[in-house]
């Protein structure tokens, strides 16, 4: 008898120390309004940047070129490039947009489009043969 009430009152203690405290409640560190906050800013911010490339892609200079590149499939590959990507393109974009309302000559404009179209084309190339 005398094991059972030592193994019954070691188990006791055990037991008791297992439910010392309340059960400490999880939170998330963002709610949900915050993430479709940051969900939201984050689609508008990559609208614009996809607005900025496809701006720069329909201005005259740069379909003087269009014999050259097949500027229409590089206008539907614009939504499938990754975040990163696309913005350094809008950034390249708003630059060239800024230089074309200036009213820079066209001789400089036209080495910095043949040189960004080419670029464009190369990672639309990229993109359409790696989701092949």
């Amino acid at each position: 008898m005398k094991p059972v009430l030592a193994i019954l009152s070691l188990f006791m203690v055990l037991s008791s120390g297992l439910h010392a405290g309340p059960i400490p409640v999880v939170t998330h560190a963002l709610s949900i309004v915050d993430l479709r906050t940051e969900i939201s800013a984050r689609n508008a911010e990559r609208a614009g940047n996809i607005r900025e490339v496809r701006t720069l892609l329909r201005h005259p200079e740069v379909q003087e070129f269009s014999h050259l590149f097949d500027l229409e499939k590089i206008e539907a590959a614009i939504p499938k490039l990754d975040d990163a990507t696309l913005a350094r393109l809008a950034d390249e974009s708003a630059r060239m947009n800024e230089r074309f309302q200036a009213g820079h000559p066209c001789l400089g404009n036209r080495t910095l489009v043949i040189t960004f179209v080419a670029t464009m084309a190369m990672v639309v190339l990229l993109i359409l043969v790696a989701t092949r």
